[in-house]
């Protein structure tokens, strides 16, 4: 027990270097899981309603997606940065959104890239056909600004014969 005493100081020492140690790992641990914790997940979601179209990217993640570009894609060549663009100059949308690099995307939110409703049954399948030829691409990080790995959904299901109303 005397040599307790005799060497307190040099414990007491030793004590505080092992905290230390503790206290960095701990910090290390910490910082990896909020960097793991809060990631994006992006996603394109399809709406063929019965009077509407609307294509939407979605954060399903539990991190803000900050969009580094999204590139419209037909036969492994990139067309454009907007789905819009891609269709027929004559065509009215209810809502659609250009170039979207660089936003960002809350988690749980979304962005609309695209909104077509028209009473024809004409016009809506055509919009149809020529977005089941598209791809859209998307490259984007989370708020670490580290790259996730690219998102890519094929719009062809949209090209799928409809079941008849009734």
């Amino acid at each position: 027990m005397c040599w307790l005493w005799d060497n307190a100081d040099r414990l007491s020492g030793v004590g505080a270097i092992l905290a230390f140690i503790v206290a960095v790992f701990a910090l290390w641990a910490q910082r990896k899981h909020n960097r793991l914790s809060v990631r994006p997940l992006a996603a394109v979601t399809c709406s063929d309603l019965e009077d509407r179209i609307i294509v939407t990217l979605v954060n399903n993640g539990t991190g803000p997606l900050v969009v580094e570009k999204l590139r419209i894609v037909r036969d492994r060549e990139i067309l454009g940065d907007a789905l819009y663009l891609e269709l027929p100059d004559w065509m009215t949308f209810r809502w659609y959104v250009g170039n979207i690099d660089g936003r960002s995307i809350g988690v749980g939110k979304s962005i609309k890239l695209l909104v077509y409703d028209h009473p024809s049954d004409e016009f809506r399948a055509q919009v149809r056909r020529t977005l089941a030829d598209l791809v859209v691409q998307v490259h984007y990080n989370d708020i670490y600004n580290n790259a996730q790995p690219v998102y890519e959904r094929s719009l062809k299901w949209l090209a799928d014969r409809r079941p008849k109303k009734g």
